[in-house]
């Protein structure tokens, strides 16, 4: 019997990890060569110190756009770390109507949520092809003890989560929120070390309506009203911020928003 299928964790080999349990043989490519790390749960460690680590990565997985990443009653084992592309969480209501929680970029962790129940209370979905890493939440504590930097991270990771899902539930009208988004989304991409002030929008106006409480036609007003203001660029998909220190003052009331 392998070192892994007697504890359950991966073993290291050459550049990458090995996951052997159950004739599963799957290379990981290690932590420290991810671009995200300074920005994922890892990087709460000192770099000396992420190949340490790098055992609570338990898988790597590709989603293409649209496929689930993990559904709503699905029993929780692993946290989920966006490598590439990006997913929303989603839940559903009696009436069966989609409502998008949150949008998860590289470098950013999901499924907190599922801590409390031991189940997943939301969906997660790719919204374009998404390389995810499987994180071992049982591997993660056990590391924790040897590195309390990881705890703090995890608390840190969910306590964004809270903020910003907490902030949206405000009576805050159209165009704080979407300010608040843009802002968000730049802050966003300036921690995976990407331009902050002009970048492409990877979610659909209808989704991004939905996780803002508004109507579609509504958040299209909005970010005409903004272009016309000189305060946003935006052609198709692409958005550029323009007068950002204006779009932090109409975002004032959901400062900050994750």
């Amino acid at each position: 019997m392998t070192a892994s299928e007697q504890t359950g964790r991966p073993v290291a080999h050459g550049l990458g990890f090995v996951l052997e349990g159950h004739g599963l043989r799957q290379e990981v490519a290690p932590c420290s060569s991810c671009p995200m790390v300074r920005v994922c749960l890892p990087g709460v460690v000192p770099a000396a110190e992420v190949a340490q680590v790098e055992g609570m990565v338990a898988r790597q997985r590709t989603i293409p756009a649209g496929q689930a990443l993990f559904h709503a009653g699905e029993p929780f084992a692993w946290l989920y770390a966006v490598r590439s592309g990006g997913l929303k969480s989603t839940s559903t209501d009696i009436d069966g109507r989609e409502h998008i929680l949150n949008f998860h970029l590289p470098g950013e962790v999901l499924g907190f949520s599922a801590i409390y129940y031991g189940r997943h209370a939301v969906s997660a979905v790719a919204l374009t092809s998404s390389t995810v890493c499987y994180l071992s939440f049982e591997e993660i504590l056990r590391l924790s003890r040897s590195h309390p930097a990881l705890s703090l991270g995890l608390l840190r990771i969910a306590s964004r989560s809270a903020l910003y899902t907490g902030q949206l539930t405000g009576d805050h009208n159209a165009t704080v929120r979407v300010a608040a988004f843009l802002l968000s989304l730049s802050g966003r991409f300036r921690a995976q070390g990407k331009p902050a002030s002009e970048f492409d929008l990877f979610m659909s106006r209808e989704d991004i309506a939905n996780h803002l409480r508004l109507a579609p036609e509504t958040v299209s007003r909005v970010f005409t009203q903004l272009r016309d203001q000189g305060v946003i660029g935006v052609r198709r998909r692409a958005v550029r911020l323009l007068d950002e220190e204006r779009l932090q003052g109409l975002a004032g009331p959901m400062l900050p928003y994750g």
